[in-house]
């Protein structure tokens, strides 16, 4: 019982119990029936009812404990990379959740109304860092007068590797006329993709 059975003999009082927890968004009216009788000669009964109505209160939104997310290396600013989605029991914020990220220097914009994560800056690199972790935080509306509450979650960003062009710095050598079988030079190309790069040559 939420309403301790005993009422207060000269009070009237009605106690909610210990153990008793009041939810508005499970149940918002409870119906009691309370009886008084005299102790005269014919033990005279009256019963009345009691309406208790709950009132809402500002309950804090919540987001998963982590979500899980993928970005390609090299993905230019813009790209969609997914989204986080607040909840809230309060009927009164639908629709008014806003969100913000809040680890800092990190390559990721967060739409405040959607959730929407996008990439703020081309520097996503899978061989300098495979993995982003930052800390999301949806806030409701602080309705009814009340401040306003928050809920974070974890998003971790998995960088995917995609193959990068290897790179080749141009060279000006000068040889004698004349000259055969003879070692120029040595061109050296750079993969950051850590792969054997096979080179090739053309001339014009």
């Amino acid at each position: 019982m939420l309403f301790r059975s005993a009422i207060s003999s000269t009070t009237g009082r009605i106690t909610l119990s210990s153990s008793g927890v009041l939810d508005f968004e499970t149940r918002r009216v409870y119906s009691l029936v309370v009886s008084v009788n005299n102790n005269g000669p014919s033990n005279a009964t009256s019963l009345a009812s009691v309406t208790i109505n709950v009132k809402d209160q500002n309950e804090a939104p919540s987001l998963p404990a982590t979500t899980a997310l993928s970005v390609d290396e090299n993905s230019a600013v813009g790209t969609v990379v997914g989204a986080v989605v607040g909840s809230d029991v309060d009927a009164s914020d639908a629709g008014k959740l806003r969100y913000s990220i809040t680890t800092a220097d990190v390559p990721f914009t967060i739409n405040s109304t959607t959730g929407v994560i996008t990439v703020s800056s081309a520097t996503i690199d899978y061989e300098t860092r495979g993995t982003w972790t930052v800390n999301a935080r949806v806030t409701d509306s602080g309705w009814g007068g009340s401040t306003a509450l928050t809920g974070d979650g974890s998003v971790v960003l998995t960088v995917v590797n995609k193959n990068d062009a290897p790179v080749l710095t141009d060279k000006t050598v000068s040889v004698d006329e004349g000259a055969a079988d003879l070692s120029i030079t040595t061109v050296l190309a750079a993969d950051q993709d850590r792969k054997s790069t096979r080179l090739n040559s053309s001339h014009a």
